[in-house]
């Protein structure tokens, strides 16, 4: 059982681990796309992501209504819920 112990706090800690790398890959690919939307920005005046990011969660929305299963509906949701995130920040980051 000592073993059983230890390779179960080992497998914590590597899933700890591979949690916290996976959070901050998000965070390092969030700031890219603010970075890229604010080159955008820059490249094309009237070019607004917030504005494009918010027709597609408006179509995501609608396509979410016509999944046949509860799964596929969970993962849209949530893939939406995400994006919604991101128009969130941009919408503070773009004003900066």
């Amino acid at each position: 059982t000592k073993k059983l112990r230890e390779e179960t706090f080992n497998k914590m800690t590597t899933d700890e681990q591979v949690s916290e790398s996976v959070k901050k890959n998000i965070e390092d690919m969030k700031l890219t796309i603010i970075n890229y939307c604010k080159d955008l920005k820059k490249i094309c005046k009237y070019f607004n992501p917030v504005d494009e990011l918010n027709s597609l969660i408006k179509y995501l929305n609608f396509e979410c209504k016509t999944c046949t299963t509860i799964e596929a509906k969970n993962l849209l949701d949530e893939f939406i819920n995400d994006i919604q995130k991101l128009v969130d920040e941009l919408s503070v980051k773009l004003k900066e």
